[in-house]
């Protein structure tokens, strides 16, 4: 593989610079086809839910910074 190749291969691994968020829903949900039970998908759609609410913008912009302000959020 030559560096022309190599730079072209993992320049589609690299994510977008500004991601929009659309695909957000489908991922949750790919996720959630992990678990084996039904209530825990009910329960973690729900706190994904309103994850996603609260943090107002795209899970890929979503950092560690963001975090501790989320129970605050829940009120």
């Amino acid at each position: 593989m030559n560096e022309t190749t190599a730079l072209a291969h993992t320049s589609s691994l690299v994510p977008e610079a500004r991601p929009s968020g659309e695909n957000d829903a489908a991922f949750v949900e790919l996720w959630l086809g992990t678990k084996v039970s039904v209530h825990a998908r009910r329960a973690y759609r729900s706190e994904m839910d309103r994850f996603r609410q609260a943090m107002d913008k795209p899970l890929a912009w979503v950092t560690m910074a963001d975090l501790p302000a989320y129970p605050e959020q829940l009120g």
